[in-house]
């Protein structure tokens, strides 16, 4: 019975597997890594809130660090006020305004619109408007009205806390004029202009721009300002179609709050001087009032060029992967853009709590650590410290240690890999080695052609003694062999003494006249033929292996022999009915003639034995390209599907026992062999109506 091979992994496969398990060691070392980030990162959120704390005590009962923005805040609407790093050219352009464009606000009317940014630099206050507006009406030279045409109005509260209004308008592209307005925005009290307040304007088909600078003292303490865009449609009416303002209309002394960062408090921030971490100053309402340092330490040496850059880079890759540092720079809040800051761990803080957070930044480029505290006076929060600090510079404490700790621990789990894999490899080639030899030392028909096994005999493991043991296996197996193969001969001459005796007393007998003297005489002459023709077909079986390897091979006509064997075997009886279908043309095979006729004579006497009285036994051959097929068919019973295999067993028959004519199991044997030396096969088939037996034999083409 033949058992299918089952697929899996191999012996190298298994101790690679096996050998995974190092691969515990590197996890644990990452929980480790793991635990000891989390110690560091606490630690340094511990030590943040101490450096919160001491800020903090710098601004305690120091209200007149906040008391612009504390007590102007009464529901005023919020005019960022941004430090400006370089310095602003009116001529009506963006480009200056770059690093600002996201913080614009933007204003929108019924048919009016407008982004606004403001900025302070040298003592002026800066800004830039982009007006949307498809009909710009520009203002008549010779209109006494100032308000009849688009134009910009700044209301704002003086030093000495009169309101002013003040009118820019223009005539084209170009430089603005200003004008101090009356109450009624249509009369300028003073027939000359205000040059102090310059402007610039560029128009293109749909908007304009609009860039002015005033003196930033003209606001006085309360930094109250208010912006509007007045719009005209009608170039014939001139009439002020729509006016956007920033602020609430109605109460022009309730303007808009300029939110701004304070001097002084930038002034003690700079004495502190954080190298590698941020400090923000908020007052009660979130409004940055300072703010200094960066999140991250400038690094002190150059990345290296060439492969060893990209060897650096890929080296810091991996670690930082590992230790969960971002790959770049830490990108958070722009302190040069942010105005107000309204984190919830600074509305705690305000609330009067110690706070400390980890946070990711705001473009997701890394972690933050962040530490709050409140500042008081008079046990009242007046506002808020706020520390923060990148993890990239915390981690990057341990990153040396744990770089060599990485690649001493890849390196040894790379070696004992490779160790594994030999050794796996190696094992693996001996026993296939071993296995091969075994194989080949018994040929596909159960006899030895090979009684040694060579290799692995002289080694002292398990492999050596397996191939030992190979050995004695194989000298068993060649004593029973031999005698098996001696048991025929031995059966022949000791049958054949005795036959010989009987079949002299028989001659002597057969002088008697007496009827039951001859019937006995018949019937031990019979019982003589079949013990003969057991004898002979044991000697046949035994010497066929020899005969099949001794046998010269020649060409012949396959279809030509059968024809002949056919009509020859019609001469001979019990005559039975042959029917012959042969391809038209040649059927060359190399072979030996003789046994192809022992093979028809065997199947053929099988279909005889077993066909139905008057039928007819089919004999066909059909030609392709690899093989030749011959069909012998017969109708009469079939036979059952378990002895469809079995029936080209040695020794075996299903024929009833008793039954005559001296079948032993021999003649599909014999048949079998035949064909397999002719590098083809044989089977046997029930027909589909189970009328009848097929045998096919299948012959290889190859000359």
């Amino acid at each position: 019975m033949s058992h299918k091979r089952r697929r899996g992994p191999g012996l190298a496969g298994k101790l690679l597997l096996s050998g995974m398990a190092l691969l515990v060691i590197p996890w644990l070392g990452y929980k480790t890594l793991q635990a000891s980030r989390d110690f560091l990162l606490q630690g340094q959120a511990q030590a943040q809130l101490l450096s919160a704390s001491a800020v903090a005590n710098l601004f305690h009962d120091r209200s007149d660090l906040f008391t612009a923005t504390a007590d102007a805040g009464d529901n005023l609407a919020e005019l960022p006020l941004y430090r400006l790093q370089s310095h602003i050219l009116l001529d009506g352009l963006e480009e200056d305004w770059d690093l600002l464009a996201p913080r614009r606000q933007r204003f929108e009317g019924d048919e009016l619109g407008y982004d606004l940014l403001l900025g302070q630099r040298d003592g002026k206050l800066y800004g830039l408007l982009r007006v949307d507006d498809d009909s710009v009406i520009n203002h008549s030279p010779a209109d006494t009205r100032l308000d009849r045409g688009d134009h910009l109005r700044l209301y704002f509260i003086d030093s000495e806390g009169a309101q002013r209004r003040l009118l820019l308008s223009f005539e084209g592209s170009g430089q603005t004029t200003a004008h101090e307005m009356d109450s009624n925005w249509r009369q300028a009290t003073d027939r000359s202009p205000v040059h102090l307040l310059r402007g610039h304007v560029e128009r293109d088909d749909k908007s304009y721009v609009l860039e002015f600078s005033m003196p930033l003292g003209w606001l006085g303490e309360q930094r109250q300002l208010g912006v509007a865009v007045a719009d005209v449609h009608d170039n014939k009416r001139r009439k002020i179609a729509e006016l956007l303002r920033t602020f609430i209309p109605g109460d022009d002394n309730r303007l808009n709050l300029l939110v701004e960062r304070s001097a002084e408090t930038d002034r003690i921030l700079q004495a502190l001087a954080p190298r590698d971490s941020r400090i923000w100053i908020v007052d009660r309402l979130g409004h940055v009032k300072a703010s200094r340092g960066q999140l991250e330490a400038p690094k002190d040496r150059d990345t290296p060029a060439g492969w060893r850059g990209l060897a650096h880079a890929l080296q810091t890759s991996l670690s930082e992967m590992v230790l969960g540092i971002p790959l770049g720079p830490t990108r958070d809040f722009d302190p040069d853009t942010t105005a107000i800051r309204q984190d919830p761990l600074l509305q705690r803080a305000l609330l009067g709590e110690s706070v400390i957070e980890r946070r990711t930044a705001v473009a997701g480029s890394g972690e933050i650590i962040a530490a709050a505290q409140p500042i008081y006076n008079a046990n009242i929060v007046i506002g808020a410290v706020l520390v923060e600090k990148s993890t990239r510079q915390v981690l990057g404490l341990q990153r040396q240690s744990i770089e060599r700790l990485a690649a001493l621990t890849a390196l040894t789990i790379a070696l004992v890999a490779l160790a594994l894999l030999g050794f796996a490899v190696r094992l693996t080639f001996r026993i296939r080695r071993l296995d091969r030899e075994a194989d080949s030392a018994i040929d596909p028909y159960g006899k030895l052609s090979d009684s040694r096994i060579l290799h692995e005999l002289d080694s002292a493991d398990e492999i050596g003694e397996l191939a030992r043991s190979f050995n004695r296996m194989l000298d068993k197996l060649q004593g029973h062999q031999q005698f098996l193969a001696a048991i025929p001969r031995t059966l022949r001459h000791e049958i054949n003494n005795p036959l010989n005796t009987i079949s002299t007393s028989i001659e002597q007998l057969e002088g008697f006249d007496s009827v039951d003297g001859r019937q006995q005489l018949d019937a031990a002459k019979r019982a003589l033929q079949r013990i003969n023709l057991l004898v002979e077909n044991l000697s046949e079986a035994a010497s066929l292996e020899q005969a099949l390897e001794s046998e010269s091979t020649e060409v012949f006509d396959l279809g030509v022999l059968i024809r002949n064997y056919s009509q020859n075997r019609l001469r001979r009886p019990p005559h039975p009915r042959l029917e012959v279908n042969l391809p038209p043309g040649p059927a060359m095979l190399r072979g030996s003639d003789f046994h192809i006729e022992q093979l028809l004579d065997k199947l053929i006497d099988n279909a005889i034995d077993f066909a139905a009285d008057g039928s007819t036994i089919a004999i066909g051959l059909q030609v392709s390209n690899d093989y030749y097929l011959l069909t012998i068919g017969n109708t009469g019973p079939a036979i059952a599907d378990d002895q469809l295999a079995a029936i080209f067993q040695l020794m075996h028959s299903t024929r009833k026992s008793g039954s005559g004519g001296g079948h032993y199991g021999l003649g599909l044997y014999v048949a079998k062999r035949i064909a397999e030396m002719h590098g083809g096969g044989i089977c046997a088939k029930n027909l589909a109506d189970n009328s009848g037996v097929v045998f096919e034999v299948r012959l290889a083409t190859s000359l």
